[in-house]
């Protein structure tokens, strides 16, 4: 008998599995999914539609097809579905030349200017005897010097091109198979010999050679963080996290493992990937379905940032995400050999017509038309090759200065054709964050829920002591629910005791009737939450998801200061994508620590990872104020709380933040008390839209923070019992395992979760500017450089930055804003600028494209 784990038993026992997988139409529906968000991730300034139709590509079209790129199966350790060979190499190719179509290539490029043309025709004249004017070296010569130069200036390019490709392609990889003693090896492979299934390993600062699915991470929680700044210019570190089935497997068992992978066929879109596995377990006969989105992927030309990263390739070569959006390398002109090419043609001109009238006032004896041609010749020195000669050694000699400026280190040229464009820069769009700021954040000021109550950087002390105090009286309340069991089945769905349910289970102890004033809210929220139990299913999923929370609603408006920043500080630390990493010095001391807590060692440092800063500054701030998260796991996480107790939460849900949503919100479910909580943060519009109300202080104080230039952040939160949550955990697992409209169901049900949210917090981070960027700008200004800083924080912070980075000079403390979705008075405003040319202009997005 065979081993089992070969790949003839193993595509012997997928063919038998086959049957059980219900294969999607990924072709079709991945296209639809599509089309439907493609408004979410496009350009601000889209291109337009209409193409110029020309007859190069219609003749392309009949003789070359285009390229189809189906979908994939991928059976691990096994086979693939289009077969392996049918899948593009996985080279990288940035050169335009080869050695054959080098010389016609680069003659071609440069005869393509009329000055070039010019002095060839002149040269090939003096092989003819009868316009013979000189000596024929004179004429050659500088053709051939300036042909030359450009020849030596595009190859000495294209060789560093070749030579960087040759070291891409060559990197090592580590892949891991079974080789034919039945053993799991890993084996170092060029990056030029991957293919679609393999399973290959991606250390720390190293690049992604193809477009993978991450299967699995060194780091307990499957989360893995990558740098997208050669793909999408983003200098922010973006989370990814590891297929959960395959992130608890070594590699012996990850090749034993049976899944099927199911990708859609591949595009050009980089924020959006649709997929799923299906897992067979060998020993209960079971299937389990886990969806594959965007977080799972790890696109090439991204570079692993942390850990070491375990992935199944999907995409190589051609197909891409990056390739797909590469465009076809070209000769790049600038400008100034434009221009010197009209003014040839216009030289040009003036011979002809002083050649014209040198044989015409003589009354054009004899052969008129041979001593044309000879004064045209004559007249040659109006149009000097010797500046052609001149700009091709400026250019020359100008690119070496760039590269060796000691104030510009590491500056590299990478087009020797247009150095000179430099000088020619007109406007500069700058992106704020991590341009004109260093994307660096430190918390600045909190806002408590609607009491007035503010916290800044300065009273962190005040704010350690009132949290200290939340927490004792918290510890103080669910002792008392400990020891009165029907006092904390009625508040089992809020993860806090609100103070006038304590004083009532006293009261009711003592034998004393309830608080009339509160008797009325308390019915009220009795009896709604139980119609949310009789009701059932059969009324409506959506309408019992609208009703989620309410007793929790009607309570926290009422709650003391206290309950609301305990309520704003856990959110803040358990609402992100932060992973806390753990470092112990002196080697491994982990059979040390009690239940494996490294961080309670004496030795033992912690230090956090994350792709926001914005999330970075206000784990830390949490951190400093003695309410720490001290693990994260894939599906759990564990903080500490000022007075030094632990307490463990299940990760029950997570939407991460997007630029569609403008939201990031977590479901977590305490081990301490069993409640499950809903946190949100977001944009003030998107959260006060989820709210119930009691957040009018929300707009004046988000302003406020505004104006100082913050970055702000509103923290909102529900609470849910067990059957809310199993209803609706059951419309988000339909809506994750849909492989055709995937992305609207999932939205749908986030925003059934995220109804009847009560509003807690502001919080607001500082970005700390880049060193010397208001002199830059100066120096642009005084240099006639004109600059739009683009940024998605709200006017008022966009007003205070611009300020403060000098773009609007002192004195030029007018705005000319215009927002408006109207086109006629988008265009009156603009006029109206004219007549005041002293003030900055302020527009949104909308009402520039409208504009453009």
């Amino acid at each position: 008998m065979g081993d089992p784990d070969s790949i003839e038993s193993r595509t012997a026992h997928y063919a038998e599995l086959k049957d059980r997988i219900a294969v999607p139409d990924l072709d079709e529906r991945s296209e639809d999914a599509c089309s439907e968000e493609a408004t979410e991730d496009a350009p601000l300034l889209a291109k337009s539609k209409e193409e110029k139709w020309n007859w190069f590509d219609w003749l392309g079209g009949l003789f070359v097809k285009e390229k189809v790129y189906p979908p994939r199966t991928i059976y691990l350790g096994a086979y693939t579905e289009p077969k392996v060979d049918t899948f593009q190499p996985n080279m990288l190719k940035n050169s335009k030349y080869t050695w054959w179509n080098f010389v016609p290539l680069c003659l071609a490029e440069q005869f393509k200017f009329f000055l070039n043309i010019y002095f060839l025709l002149v040269t090939l004249t003096q092989f003819y005897p009868p316009l013979q004017v000189g000596y024929l070296f004179t004429y050659l010569a500088p053709l051939v010097f300036v042909l030359g130069i450009a020849l030596v200036k595009e190859g000495y390019d294209d060789i560093q091109r070749h030579k960087r490709d040759t070291a891409e392609n060559g990197q090592l990889f580590p892949r891991i198979e079974r080789g034919p003693d039945g053993q799991v090896h890993r084996v170092d492979v060029p990056s030029q010999s991957i293919v679609v299934g393999d399973i290959i390993t991606i250390t720390k600062d190293q690049r992604v050679p193809a477009d993978c699915v991450l299967l699995r991470t060194t780091e307990r929680s499957g989360a893995c963080f990558i740098r997208t700044d050669q793909l999408d210019g983003e200098t922010d570190w973006k989370l990814r996290r590891a297929v959960a089935a395959t992130q608890i497997l070594d590699d012996e068992a990850l090749l034993s493992h049976y899944a099927v992978v199911h990708c859609t066929k591949p595009n050009k879109h980089i924020y959006k990937f649709m997929g799923r596995v299906v897992n067979f377990s060998k020993d209960t006969n079971e299937t389990v379905t886990e969806p594959l989105g965007l977080e799972n992927t790890l696109w090439a030309s991204t570079v692993v940032a942390s850990g070491t990263a375990t992935a199944l390739v999907v995409n190589t070569g051609l197909e891409t995400r990056s390739a797909m959006n590469m465009s076809k390398a070209r000769s790049k002109i600038g400008l100034m050999d434009y221009e010197i090419n009209t003014y040839v043609k216009i030289l040009f001109g003036y011979m002809v017509c002083l050649s014209f009238l040198e044989v015409a006032i003589p009354g054009f004896q004899g052969q008129w038309w041979l001593n044309f041609f000879r004064f045209i010749l004559l007249f040659s020195a109006i149009i000097p090759i010797s500046m052609r000669v001149n700009l091709d050694l400026a250019k020359t000699v100008y690119q070496i200065q760039v590269q060796t400026d000691k104030n510009i280190p590491g500056a590299v040229v990478r087009t020797s054709t247009i150095p000179e464009q430099l000088g020619r820069i007109s406007y500069v769009l700058s992106d704020k964050t991590g341009t004109l700021t260093c994307n660096e954040m430190s918390f600045k000021r909190l806002h408590i829920g609607a009491r007035e109550r503010d916290y800044t950087a300065d009273s962190l002390e005040t704010l350690r002591s009132d949290l200290a105090a939340a927490y004792a009286d918290a510890d103080k309340q669910r002792a008392l629910l400990s020891t009165h069991p029907d006092s904390a089945q009625s508040t089992q769905s809020s993860p806090y005791t609100h103070p006038y349910r304590q004083r009532e289970a006293e009261r009711e102890r003592e034998g004393a009737s309830p608080d009339p004033a509160r008797a009325s809210v308390s019915s009220m929220t009795r009896g709604r939450s139980g119609r949310t139990k009789t009701r059932g299913r059969g009324r409506g999923r959506a309408r019992g998801l609208a009703q989620m929370s309410v007793l929790a609603s009607a309570t926290e408006e009422e709650e003391d200061p206290k309950q609301q920043l305990y309520a704003t500080i856990r959110a803040i630390a358990l609402c992100h994508n932060v992973t806390p990493v753990v470092t112990v010095e002196g080697g491994d001391t982990g059979a040390q620590a009690p239940n494996g807590e490294l961080w309670r060692l004496p030795n033992a440092s912690v230090d956090y990872q994350g792709s926001s800063p914005d999330e970075m500054a206000l784990v830390r701030f949490a951190d400093s104020v003695h309410c720490r998260l001290r693990q994260r796991e894939l599906k759990s996480m564990v903080l500490e709380g000022p007075l030094g107790m632990s307490e463990t939460f299940d990760i029950l849900a997570m939407f991460p933040f997007s630029s569609a949503t403008k939201r990031m919100a977590i479901v977590v479910r305490s081990h301490t008390s069993r409640s499950i909580e809903v946190l949100c943060k977001g944009a003030d519009n998107i959260i006060a839209a989820m709210s119930t109300g009691g957040a009018d202080w929300l707009k004046e104080q988000v302003d406020s923070m505004a104006r100082e230039g913050l970055r702000t952040l509103v923290f909102a939160r529900k609470s849910m019992d067990e059957a809310q949550y199993q209803e609706w955990n059951q419309e988000y697992q339909v809506a994750k395992a849909s492989m055709g409209n995937r992305a609207v169901l999932v939205r749908q049900a986030e925003n059934n979760l995220l109804r009847a949210m009560s509003v807690i917090g502001v919080s607001g981070v500082e970005d700390r500017l880049q060193p010397q960027v208001q002199r830059t700008l100066e120096d642009f200004k005084n240099a006639g450089i004109r600059t739009w800083m683009l940024t998605g924080d709200k006017v008022e912070t966009a007003k205070c930055i611009a300020r403060s980075t000098c773009l609007v000079q002192d004195g030029q403390d007018v705005f000319f804003q215009i927002v408006t979705k109207n086109e006629d008075i988008a265009f009156t405003r603009l006029h109206q600028l004219r007549q005041h040319s002293d003030k900055c202009l302020v527009v949104d997005g909308n009402t520039l494209t409208l504009l453009l």
